[in-house]
């Protein structure tokens, strides 16, 4: 798995919690918070308020994300073989680290790293749900949604030796507090296995992290 292409995805029914479709996406959901999941499983993501949600990633130091390194993919494919396929960046919002949640999680030798669907690509994905849709009217579970993201992370440094535990968060509402979901999970494990080891990673340039 090359770092400049480091995607992955999964097949998703319309209905879906984020915890499925983004955050274990990337780090497996090897360690959920049982009461992150119960509050993730409310939202649905073809009518929850796109503006609102965040996702934030506790990391150790060593380990980072460029400000254009994260993007989403979301789209669907009708029965009939039409298909929408939309990419949007997702933009660092280094202001929630303020949260009352996420300051909370605050350690010495980690950063909080926050995200939100960059707001110029709100229309495209408004209109790309409005497309899905009316899909749903006509051809009903037959349709077949994706999400995936696609990451390309860098290293501040040479990696530690030992475990780096990565936990993640999520905001689903506007105005609420982040909440636990994921972990601590060791992401060195994790990318050893999915023959991307992290000493393989980029470093980061000196302007980064923004998250």
């Amino acid at each position: 798995m090359s770092y400049m292409n480091h995607s992955m995805s999964i097949e998703i029914p319309m209905r879906m919690s984020l915890q499925a479709a983004i955050l274990c996406l990337v780090l497996g959901c090897t360690t959920a918070s049982i009461t992150g999941l119960m509050q993730a499983a409310r939202l649905d993501v073809m009518t929850a308020d796109a503006e609102a949600l965040r996702v934030a990633v506790k990391a150790p130091d060593a380990l980072s994300l460029p400000p254009d390194g994260a993007v989403m993919t979301f789209g669907a494919t009708h029965p009939d073989g039409r298909a929408v396929e939309e990419r949007f960046r997702l933009a660092p919002t280094p202001q929630d680290r303020g949260d009352p949640g996420l300051k909370a999680e605050a350690e010495p030798g980690f950063a909080l790293l926050a995200y939100r669907i960059a707001p110029d690509d709100l229309p495209r994905l408004e209109a790309a749900r409005a497309t899905i849709a009316a899909w749903k009217e006509e051809a009903g579970d037959a349709v077949k949604g994706t999400l995936a993201i696609q990451a390309t992370p860098c290293r501040t440094g040479a990696p530690p030796e030992g475990p780096m535990p990565v936990t993640t968060y999520l905001r689903i509402e506007p105005g609420a507090r982040y909440f636990r979901l994921t972990g601590p999970t060791d992401i060195t494990a994790m990318l050893d296995e999915a023959g991307a080891p992290l000493m393989e990673a980029p470093v980061c340039a000196a302007s980064e992290p923004t998250g």
